[in-house]
Parts: structure tokens; sequence; C-alpha cells
């Protein structure tokens, strides 16, 4: 049974729940509720919030955590993990942290001042848009109306372009209003949602502050249906890295390594840093194989 102040402090959670729709960043990775046990990493600990089907207590992310405060470390990210796993909620939830510049008050990571230039990009069209879009703007009926109900607060975006073509309802540049201004001027960032299907050359051109991969980028020597011959898409990640390197930018992968141990897989693991199951960082190989692979 909950006492007469914590039913009352759900009840205020649940008018802003109501007040905020359309708007998942203020909602995810929340405090502690009165009830919960905000040392302990068991579910059973913890308050279950109105409109949730479990707890969701930013305590009980601890990966999202590490992946968050990595930003303070390094300008490459890697969220390697199963599906369902938070991974895809966690990049969209930085990304608007970034692009709106409303930073949580405990938010650990990397900070940007002032607007952000950023790009989304996942394997063809229809995974970005189903998947990435989903996630930042919400169904697309609804984007198509210009009723956002996703990651980014539905009023905090400013305008939206949608793509040409014969995949339908496909976001291609989005404009997303900044509270504070910047030298005077209104702040706006800007997204624009890409895919690896497009080709290396449609990832060339200005600086980005970020850039998130929700997908595998393609190995150079190998891209799917190429059957060993280069196409030059390999470059992608490449070119991601250049678009961030004057800006000291970042760039965010997340994805499940549905195709093994690949050369960018192996890359990271050879050459990056992991949390082990303490928290601690250590060499990727040695996190996912122990002292071994050290």
């Amino acid at each position: 049974m909950l006492t007469f102040a914590q039913r009352r402090e759900l009840d205020l959670y649940l008018r802003a729940i109501e007040r905020r729709a359309g708007a998942n960043f203020k909602v995810y990775f929340p405090d502690c509720l009165p009830g919960c046990k905000a040392d302990s990493l068991t579910i059973a600990d913890h308050v279950v919030r109105p409109g949730f089907k479990r707890p969701n207590c930013r305590v009980l992310y601890p990966k999202s955590m590490i992946f968050f405060t990595g930003g303070r470390l390094a300008n490459e990210r890697l969220f390697l993990a199963a599906n369902r796993t938070s991974k895809t909620v966690s990049a969209a939830f930085e990304t608007t942290a970034h692009l709106t510049g409303d930073y949580p008050t405990w938010w650990p990571g990397k900070r940007f001042e002032g607007p952000v230039e950023w790009w989304a990009a996942g394997d063809t069209l229809e995974t970005t848009r189903n998947v990435i879009q989903f996630e930042l703007l919400g169904p697309r009926d609804a984007v198509r109306q210009k009723q956002y109900a996703g990651m980014i607060p539905a009023h905090r975006i400013a305008d939206r372009t949608m793509k040409s073509g014969s995949v339908a309802d496909c976001v291609d540049t989005l404009w997303i209003r900044q509270d504070e201004r910047h030298h005077g001027a209104p702040c706006t960032s800007t997204l624009e949602f890409k895919a690896y299907a497009q080709g290396r050359l449609s990832f060339q051109g200005t600086a980005k502050h970020g850039i998130w991969l929700d997908e595998e980028p393609p190995d150079a020597g190998n891209e799917a249906g190429g059957g060993g011959e280069p196409s030059g898409n390999g470059d992608i990640y490449t070119e991601c890295l250049m678009r961030t390197a004057t800006t000291d930018g970042i760039v965010l992968a997340t994805f499940t390594p549905l195709r093994g141990l690949t050369p960018f897989v192996n890359d990271y693991l050879m050459t990056g840093l992991m949390a082990d199951e303490s928290g601690t960082l250590v060499k990727g190989m040695t996190a996912m194989f122990g002292d071994k692979a050290a």
C-alpha cells in the first residue's frame, strides 16, 4: 500500500505525462519515486509509474548510464547489445538532449553549447523511417499530419521537410527549437535523416556535431548483396568521422551484431574500452571474453 504522499506523487506524475503528450523525453530515465529502494537494481524494489508496465527508474538502466557518461571520454561510442535492451531508446534520448539543449540535471555525458547539426541514419530509408524516425517523432501517419508523439517534444519541432520518391512518409530534415538564444539569435538545431543505401557520396558535405547510426555500417569489401565487390559504401563510417572532426563532435552507433564478428565490430573490440560487469572500463575483448582475451 502506498502512503497518501506517495499516491499524490504518482497523481502529479500522471498529470505531468498528460501535459507532455508526445514528449517521451520527459518521462524516460526518471528519478526514483517515494517507495523505491534507490540503491537497488532489483525491479521488484521499484514503483511502477502510471502508463508503464514495469518500473523505469534510471538506476535500473546502468548500461544506458555508462553509454551516456562515455560521451565525456570519447567521440566514438558503440552500444552493442541484444534486441529490446534500450540501445535505440538511449541513443534517441541522447540525440534529443543535444538537439533541444534540454539536458537533465542528472546528465553525465557530453554537452554542446548552442544549436547543433545532426544526422541519423539506418540501412535503408524504410528502416530509418520505421526505427529512428518512429523513435524520435512517433507513428508515420501522425508525422504526416505534423502530430508528433516521439522522443522529441512536439512543441520544440519548428518545421520539417519530407523526402520525395517511392518510400512514403520519410522525413528529410527537421528543425528543432532550443529555449536559449545563441549570440542574440534564436537557437534552432537541424536533424537530417539518411540511409546507407544512399551511398557514401550522400554522407559527404558539411561539418556535423553528431551522427547517430542505428545499424551496423557496411564493410568496404562486402556490402549486402555485393558478393565481395566493394561499392565504396564501407567508407560511410569514415565519412561520418570526417564530418565531426572539426566540431569536437560525436558518432553514436547502436545495433545488434547479427553479422557476427565483422571488421567493424572487431575494430571496436580490439581498440575500444567497454564496461565490465562491475562497471569498470577495460579493453573491449577483455570485457567480452574475459582475461584470456587481454
